[in-house]
């Protein structure tokens, strides 16, 4: 039994039975993690004029 652990909050995420299983479903939340901060970020960065 594997557990998917979130490394910020240290919560477990979820369980999968076997490694390929649980390897894809920590790659998902990773990849959604990913989008949800560059959503966030500016295209200018602070300061710039334009």
């Amino acid at each position: 039994m594997y557990q998917i652990k979130d490394r910020t909050t240290g919560k477990t995420r979820a369980f999968r039975d076997d490694y390929k299983a649980a390897h894809e479903l920590a790659i998902q939340f990773e990849a959604k993690a990913n989008r949800q901060t560059s959503r966030w970020s500016t295209s200018t960065p602070a300061g710039a004029k334009g």
